[in-house]
Formats: structure tokens, C-alpha cells, sequence
């Protein structure tokens, strides 16, 4: 039973909350009006109406066809049953008010609970309408009253307060359920501004919110902007540095070039560098930026890594040292506010320190420490491979003065072993020289190592042979033809063969000195083989003295031994020597 009135008088849920509360609005008015229909009915029983007056009927169909919209907006089509419902009671209402006492009927009357309903259901332009169809139904009825269609039956007074009572009961139930209505949704209204005007406070604050977190993170992005610019600025001064530096093969020019780039790069009032010397316990200054610095590298300015100083503790420790501001007393720097001092490190070893100091206080940060430590590391490098340099080039040359002075005496003893001062080709025949030409043009090449050219008696033309710089000969070519000019490619072709004949002419040599240095080494060989052969040291004189003689060819070898005594007898006899002479 419970179950039965709960689906009687419960709707379901739809997908729209409008929809749901319009369907429980549909069917409480439904309801209500077959409480009253049904009322009505059983009003005329009480009365004691017959049974054939048009009202049972009339009000029971309205009850059935009204329980049917009912089960009808279950469906959900609740404009439809509304409008159904609005015409059947209007049209029910009309054929009573019709067939009982015309205009001044109470079913007449009861047309404005409908015009309330139409408000609740169909909106303004539905009560427009219904209230103008009761209006013209009005007129209707009393003109057919006029002209005698209706015969008016006036009620006894105690139906018409009956029938006034119901009328009034509908027109209560319908104007409450639009007040309600009204005021549910001037409530949902003000429920829906409220919310709205909560959502807008929140709306705002979260607005709000956002700008303060859009300006901090625009504040932010600029601050990473502008740091990444000076950083991107920092880069590229590290790198001019490390072009310029790299570039620059001098290590005091070096160190005067680094300074100065880091100074008008950085616009530091103050860039040092120091080096250890090779004792490890004092730094001297070795190049300045400022003129303050100039002056104290003038003066020979150094540090002792004892003394504590902000540079000696860098070069003590190896690591970079801030200072904060306040504890400078630099009578040649007055002003220095802040300073930051790096070690010049190649690998595990301090080599020096770079010393920047600035006129603003609190100049250098973490980040730029970082840089900085990077633009050192570069600084030491570059001196460094200046040093490096400086050194390989010194030892290179060094090694040039030397295999000069070989090469040179190399191909002096040439023309001794060979007993040959040159080679003349005349006439397709090669003749050896006993003494060498004496030839303008060949004197020329010789003092001066260049190619040289004479003209003047017979056309020739000079090129001095030069290995590793060293001039070992000359090529001279003469014409017999005075006056006669060499062309460029003949120049180029008597250039070209000149530098053939050079390195034919030292390959040759390095064959004949390596072929000679190979039969000694072989004759040293087979000496010391023989000599192996025998245990007795007499036995091995002998053999060795044998053997010289007949490599060298010569004809008197003499092994004396030499024992030192601390006096000599007089007429004592000396230790005999052993000599071999050819017989």
C-alpha cells in the first residue's frame, strides 16, 4: 500500500532539475484537482442532485481523464499534459457554466483558478490568452442569456455557497501553488545570485591570485631574463678572452691582454694577476689593469704566502676567497669596495692568482664566483700554454742552432771525403771542380740566400741549395747569351729542380753516412765475436790488435795500460806496453 501512494505521488527524477521540479509542480496541481472534481461530485450526492445532472459526469470524466495525465507526465511530457489539462477544464468549466446558470454560474467563476494555472504553466502569454477566452466566454454566455438560448436556473443559496467554496478552495490551492512557484523561484533566484556572487568573490580572488602570481612570475622571467643576458654578456667576454688570449703567444703580453679585456669587459675597477715563483713563498705582481696597479707593478710589488694576505690565502688554500665589505685597507687601491681573488690552477698546481676588485660594494655574487672561476681556469691555461709555447720555441730553436751546426759541418767534410768542390756540365759532359767557381752571381747566392740574378757579361741565374735553412751549394745556370732573360717558368722550373737536387743530395749523404756507420758497427761486431772466442787477455790483445790493424790498415797499433802509483822509483822499469807492428 505505501509503495502505491509513493508512485502515485512521487515523480521520477529527469536529466533537468527544471524539468523534475515543473513535473512535481504538474503533479500536485493534477492531484489537487481530482481532490476537488471528486469533491464537487460528492457535493451534488450531499445536495441531493439526480443522478442525470451533467455535473456527475461531467466532473468524474474530468477526475479520470486528469488521473490519466497523471500516469501521462510520468513519461515526462509535461508541456503537453499541461496544456491538455488547461483545455479540458476550461472547456468542462464553460459547458457547465453553459448548461446551469450562464455568467452567473460558479463553474464561470472558477475559470480564474484556470487563468492562475495558465500563470504557472504556460507563462504570460499563456495567461493572456486563457484570461481572454474566459473574457469572451463571459460575453458568450451572457449574450446567449440575452437572446434566450440559456434559460438561467439560479441555484439555491446553499449550493451557490458550496459551489463559491470550491471555487475558492481552487482558487486558494492554484494562487498558492503560483506563490509558491514564485517565491521558489524568486528563492532558487537569489539562491542562483547568491552562489553567482560567491563564484564572482571567488572568480575575483582567484583573479587576483592570478595577476599576483602573473606579476611575480613576470617579475621573475624578467629577473631570468636579465641575469641570462649577463650571463649570455659574461659568456661572451670569456670567450673574446679566450680568443685573445689563445691568440696571444707572449706571456707578458698575455698577461697584460687578459687584465685589460676582464677589466672593459666586466668594468671592474681593478684586475691583477700574480705568479708564484719557483720557491712556492712569494707571489709577484706580474701584470695590472688599473693605474693604481701599474704603479705598484712598477714598484715590483709582490706577496708573501705567509703574511695571510686575501691573495696568499688563495694561493695557500686553492680555493676563491670573497671579501666582504669592510675589510679592505689597501692604501694603493683607496677605491676598492670588493674584491674576489682565484686561484690560477693547470691541473693539481697553483701557478698564480687572478685578483678583480670593484668599486660597488657586494659586487660579485655566487653566480658570478662560477664564471669567474671559469674565465680563471682559461687565464691559467692560457699562460700556461704561453709558457709552453715560449719554452717549446726556445728548445725548437735551440734544436735548429744545433742540427744547423751538424748539417753545416756534415757537408763541410763532404768536399775533404769526396776531394770534389763541384760538378760543371758543359757541352753534355759532366766535369769535376777541383776548386770551387768564383762567380758574381754564385757569391751573391751564398752571402745573401737568396736566388740571384746576373745579366751583365753572360745571362745566369744563381739558387742557393738550402737544407733546414743551412746552405749547402749552389745551382748555377749561364746561358752564354749576354743580355738574355730567364721567363718566369723557367725561373720556376730551375727553382723546382734546385729542390729536388737538395734532397737528393741529403738523402744521399744520410745513405753514405748510415751505409759507413753500418760497417762499423759491423766490424766493431765481428772484433768483439772473435775476441769472445778466448779467455786469456794476452790471447785477447793480440787478436785485438790484430783485427784493428787490419781494418784500419794500419801499420803501427800500440795498447799501453795505465796504472797509477803514487811515486815512480827512479830507474824503476814502467809497465811494458803491448805494440804490434807490421813486418
Amino acid at each position: 500500500m505505501r509503495n502505491w501512494l509513493r508512485t502515485i505521488f512521487n515523480v521520477p527524477e529527469f536529466e533537468s532539475e527544471d524539468k523534475t521540479r515543473l513535473a512535481r509542480q504538474l503533479n500536485g496541481i493534477f492531484l489537487a484537482t481530482i481532490v476537488i472534481f471528486l469533491a464537487l461530485v460528492i457535493s451534488f450526492v450531499l445536495l441531493g442532485y439526480p443522478a442525470s445532472t451533467p455535473g456527475y459526469w461531467l466532473f468524474s470524466g474530468l477526475a479520470l481523464f486528469i488521473a490519466v495525465l497523471t500516469l501521462w507526465i510520468r513519461r515526462g511530457h509535461l508541456r503537453s499534459s499541461a496544456i491538455l489539462y488547461l483545455i479540458f477544464c476550461y472547456v468542462g468549466l464553460s459547458y457547465v457554466a453553459w448548461i446551469e446558470a450562464g455568467v452567473r454560474d460558479s463553474a464561470f467563476v472558477g475559470l480564474t483558478a484556470i487563468i492562475l494555472l495558465a500563470s504557472v504553466f504556460l507563462g504570460s502569454w499563456g495567461t493572456i490568452t486563457v484570461a481572454v477566452l474566459s473574457a469572451i466566454t463571459g460575453w458568450v454566455l451572457a449574450y446567449a442569456e440575452t437572446i434566450g438560448l440559456i434559460a438561467a436556473k439560479p441555484d439555491p443559496a446553499i449550493n451557490s455557497a458550496v459551489y463559491m467554496t470550491v471555487v475558492f478552495a481552487a482558487t486558494a490551492i492554484f494562487a498558492y501553488l503560483s506563490v509558491y512557484n514564485l517565491n521558489a523561484s524568486l528563492e532558487r533566484t537569489a539562491r542562483s545570485e547568491a552562489e553567482l556572487k560567491k563564484s564572482n568573490e571567488e572568480l575575483n580572488a582567484l583573479r587576483r591570485g592570478l595577476e599576483q602570481q602573473v606579476k611575480e612570475r613576470t617579475a621573475e622571467l624578467e629577473r631570468i631574463a636579465s641575469l641570462n643576458q649577463r650571463r649570455a654578456a659574461q659568456f661572451r667576454t670569456i670567450a673574446e678572452i679566450a680568443r685573445a688570449t689563445i691568440a696571444q703567444r707572449d706571456p707578458a703580453a698575455l698577461l697584460d691582454e687578459a687584465t685589460r679585456l676582464i677589466s672593459e669587459q666586466f668594468g671592474y675597477y681593478h684586475t691583477a694577476i700574480f705568479l708564484l715563483d719557483e720557491s712556492g713563498l712569494t707571489a709577484t705582481l706580474q701584470a695590472a689593469s688599473s693605474p693604481e696597479g701599474q704603479k705598484m707593478l712598477a714598484n715590483h710589488f709582490y706577496i708573501n704566502i705567509a703574511d695571510a694576505d686575501l691573495v696568499g690565502q688563495v694561493l695557500a688554500s686553492g680555493q676563491a676567497r670573497l671579501a666582504a665589505s669592510g675589510e679592505f685597507n689597501y692604501p694603493d687601491l683607496p677605491q676598492t669596495r670588493s674584491e674576489v681573488v682565484l686561484p690560477l690552477r693547470t691541473g693539481e698546481r697553483i701557478i698564480g692568482a687572478l685578483d678583480i676588485q670593484s668599486e660597488t660594494p657586494d659586487a660579485f655574487s655566487a653566480e658570478d664566483l662560477e664564471i669567474l672561476t671559469v674565465m680563471a681556469d682559461q687565464v691559467a691555461v692560457a699562460i700556461e700554454n704561453a709558457h709552453l709555447f715560449s719554452e717549446t720555441n726556445r728548445a725548437l730553436n735551440e734544436a735548429r742552432t744545433v742540427y744547423g751546426q751538424y748539417l753545416r759541418q756534415a757537408w763541410q767534410q763532404i768536399p775533404e771525403q769526396i776531394r770534389l768542390a763541384g760538378l760543371l756540365y758543359r757541352s753534355g759532359k759532366p766535369q769535376p771542380l777541383d776548386q770551387p767557381l768564383d762567380l758574381p752571381e754564385i757569391q751573391s747566392a751564398l752571402q745573401s740566400g737568396e736566388p740571384a740574378v746576373q745579366t751583365e757579361t753572360t745571362s745566369a741565374f744563381a739558387i742557393p741549395l738550402k737544407l733546414r735553412d743551412q746552405i749547402i751549394g749552389v745551382l748555377d745556370v749561364r746561358t752564354g747569351e749576354p743580355g738574355r732573360k730567364f721567363t718566369e717558368s723557367q725561373l720556376t722550373l730551375v727553382r723546382a729542380v734546385a729542390e729536388r737536387v737538395t734532397l737528393a743530395l741529403e738523402n744521399a749523404r744520410l745513405f753514405e753516412e748510415t751505409t759507413r756507420r753500418a760497417d762499423r758497427e759491423r766490424t766493431v761486431s765481428e772484433i768483439s765475436a772473435k775476441i769472445r772466442t778466448t779467455s786469456d787477455p794476452q790471447t785477447m790483445l793480440e787478436m785485438a790488435l790484430e783485427e784493428l790493424k787490419r781494418a784500419l790498415g794500419a801499420s803501427d797499433i800500440l795498447i799501453r795500460p795505465y796504472l797509477e802509483t803514487p811515486e815512480e822509483t827512479p830507474g824503476e822499469e814502467k809497465t811494458p806496453a803491448k805494440r804490434s807492428r807490421n813486418k
